[in-house]
């Protein structure tokens, strides 16, 4: 939403005209345009609304898709729909730009495509600092916290360990330590690597003011709460007075957003705290100084539960050289890498595809809600593993069952037998407990509470899903007025199904959490 004006009100100042004339933009909620608008900037999801059904977006002769590495659902979406309209308009211009992206990739994707690499740089030199080279600039108290003082009541077991810093090296220390203790640790040293050192940050942030020329300082934290803690550490700072702060989120008011590129007072130094949303598309002129966390805030899989939820994490080496390129537009710039060299060696090189982080079944509604047909068939024409997925949906039915590369939720229903009922009964079968020939005798044996005026839909866990499936499909027909649905289109018609009907009563399981 911020780039989507900011560039728009760039270019229109370029143009030497007022905004809304022939340059104009639109995102959700807010836009500014005129019959005479020839040039529109949009966010990805004001472009797919666009061409939702059947849209081949006659009247317009050029799609720039700016930033297309970061792979978010609704890019890959718009790629998968752009490809086929390409096609049927082959007088479209379709440009696909980013600074990072491997271009191979998408070369293969869109046939007959042509690359132009244009060497990327900055206006002036970036000095590029690890944590090791920071730490040293700081005043001593602001390096590390105070060593731990042992309790003396503490066991004799326990003594001494305060000497070591590694939850594996603790560990190593406790023999008896039980399985359920070792979990505890495990967490607990999860938690700490999720923790983001505000106190750091912020004292490299007075660092930079009281010891760098003048330029404003561009602070990269994962999220909302990171934000409001940088922003109160330095407000209750000595220099608060001389420092003009600014958090930077997605939601926050456009109005806000944009006294981000207003220049500073005399005499005070713009500090700008965000996430990720400063990471691309726009441009701070006056970013001297980018102060980096490494972490970010993204959904990732668990691949012992395979329920995404947001983290916080690592970000790729793509991102990292996305936060150097803020600095140095204006002069020499710094980037403050509040991490270790081994911690960036160590870092992907690229982010995996949201879709492929995405639980299955909410792509599936995504893929309903935006109107693009059968979530099976569409999902199979997206750059990412959709493909296989959709194939073995559709395998699935024949008995020829292979191995899902989306994620899988583990409450999601795999079989329904639905009726044109008013009433549907959800029984959740726990594949740890359960063999692959118990749960085809529950499929198939009819229950005696069930009538012709409801359905049972039976839902299995991922364990037995691959064996209970595949032997469903080889031996046994589906009972009589059912139907069958591939687990892609299941989830959304379940839904649909009941908010068309007038069911009075819609009983789920409690553990069907999807």
């Amino acid at each position: 939403r911020i780039s989507a004006a900011a560039v728009a009100q760039r270019v229109a100042a370029e143009r030497g005209e007022s905004l809304g004339q022939s340059v104009g933009y639109k995102v959700r909620f807010e836009e500014s345009l005129s019959p005479q608008t020839h040039l529109v900037f949009c966010t990805v999801g004001v472009l797919l609304a666009a061409m939702q059904g059947s849209s081949d977006l006659n009247g317009v002769t050029h799609i720039v898709v700016d930033e297309v590495h970061e792979r978010d659902v609704h890019t890959d979406f718009l790629l998968a729909l752009l490809r086929p309209l390409l096609a049927r308009r082959p007088e479209l211009r379709v440009v696909l730009m980013s600074a990072t992206v491997d271009p191979a990739a998408l070369v293969a994707y869109f046939p007959h495509a042509s690359t132009v690499s244009i060497p990327g740089k900055t206006n002036y030199p970036i000095d590029e600092l690890f944590l090791e080279d920071v730490l040293p600039l700081l005043p001593a108290s602001a390096r590390a916290p105070p060593p731990p003082r042992p309790s003396s009541f503490a066991p004799p077991t326990l003594r001494g360990l305060e000497r070591f810093t590694s939850v594996e090296e603790v560990a190593r220390r406790l023999p008896h330590c039980s399985a359920d203790v070792a979990r505890v640790l495990a967490s607990s040293h999860a938690a700490a690597e999720d923790a983001i050192d505000l106190e750091l940050i912020a004292s490299v942030v007075l660092m930079v003011h009281r010891s760098q020329p003048e330029g404003a300082v561009l602070v990269f934290v994962p999220g909302w709460f990171e934000i409001a803690g940088v922003v109160r550490k330095l407000q209750e700072s000595p220099s608060s007075a001389e420092l003009q702060l600014f958090p930077l989120h997605s939601r926050m008011p456009t109005a806000e957003q944009r006294a981000i590129f207003d220049p500073p007072p005399t005499g005070m130094r713009k500090v700008i705290v965000s996430t990720v949303i400063a990471e691309t598309s726009i441009t701070v002129e006056d970013v001297v100084y980018v102060v980096d966390s490494g972490k970010a805030r993204t959904t990732a899989l668990n691949h012992n539960t395979l329920i995404s939820a947001l983290c916080t994490q690592w970000y790729p080496k793509a991102s990292g050289m996305q936060r150097r390129g803020r600095a140095g537009r204006c002069r020499p710039g710094v980037w403050y890498r509040l991490f270790s060299s081994i911690v960036w060696e160590a870092m992907a090189e690229h982010e995996e595809p949201e879709m492929l982080r995405s639980p299955l079944e909410t792509l599936c509604l995504d893929v309903a809600a935006l109107g693009l047909g059968s979530p099976a068939a569409f999902l199979a024409t997206a750059d990412t593993a959709a493909a296989d997925t959709a194939a073995a949906d559709t395998a699935a039915a024949d008995g020829n069952f292979s191995c899902r590369t989306l994620p899988w939720s583990p409450t999601m229903p795999a079989v329904a037998s639905c009726s044109s009922s008013r009433r549907v009964e959800v029984t959740c079968i726990s594949g740890e407990s359960r063999s692959s020939s118990s749960i085809v005798a529950s499929l198939t044996q009819p229950k005696a509470s069930a009538s012709s005026r409801s359905a049972s839909i039976l839902a299995v866990t991922l364990a037995p899903l691959t064996r209970a499936w595949a032997i469903l499909s080889r031996t046994h027909e589906a009972p009589p007025c059912t139907k069958t649905l591939p687990a892609s289109d299941l989830c959304a018609s379940l839904l649909i199904e009941a908010l068309e009907s007038t069911a009075s009563v819609v009983a789920f399981s409690p553990s069907l959490t999807a």
